[in-house]
Order: C-alpha cells, then structure tokens, then sequence
C-alpha cells in the first residue's frame, strides 16, 4: 500500500513494477474507493532505479483518510497496481489508540488486544 499525504505538491512514489519500461513515461489512473470517481493523468515520467522505479507526481484531488485503487499502464498495459491510503500523519511509530472509552486493552504486550465493555 501507498501511503500519501493529501497535498497539492509532488510527491515521489518509489514502486517495484512488473517489468521496466521502454520509453520513459506512463499514465496512471487513480478510483476513489467506494465511490467509481476515477481520475487519469498521462504521460508521468519514470525514473527507473537498480531494483525500483520512482515516479513523481502530484494528485491535488486526494482526500484525508480515504483509500485508493491506482493502476499505472505503460503502452496500454498493466505496468503496476496497489492501493493508496492519504494521510497527513508523518510519525508512522505512534500507535493508534482507540478514543472511545468502550475498550480496555488486554495485554500491553499485545496492543491490537482489546476487551469490549458492555
């Protein structure tokens, strides 16, 4: 999964595609998940790495806390699929807390265990 921040500005996608790319440029078409608004941007240039690629690019049109499905074609073929999740959270080494007080965790040890109140 992608992880994007819901900015206007470029942003660098480091992705490991099925295969390289011939020319230097591909289109990627980004779905709202749940809703089918589907946007396409063309011609993105790629940047091709030993082992990766980085593309850069800007989607002014990603919301806070949604998901994604993003497909990237090159020559009308599938060149590389995957989900983006849009966050503005930069420190991915805070834990989620739950917020409501319907929870008391089971074991610190283990933080995705937790006892529903009634």
């Amino acid at each position: 999964m992608l992880i994007l921040q819901p900015i206007d500005t470029i942003q660098t996608l480091s992705i490991m595609p099925r295969k390289s790319v011939e020319t230097d440029a591909i289109d990627i078409v980004v779905r709202k998940d749940g809703y089918g608004q589907e946007r396409t941007i063309s011609n993105v240039p790629v940047v091709e790495k030993s082992y990766y690629s980085d593309i850069e690019v800007s989607l002014d049109f990603l919301t806070e806390g949604d998901t994604y499905y993003v497909e990237m074609l090159h020559n009308g073929e599938l060149w590389y699929r995957d989900k983006i999740y849009v966050t503005s959270q930069l420190d991915f080494k805070v834990k989620h807390k739950q917020s409501l007080n319907n929870y008391d965790q089971y074991n610190e040890v283990d933080d995705n265990t937790y006892i529903i109140r009634n």
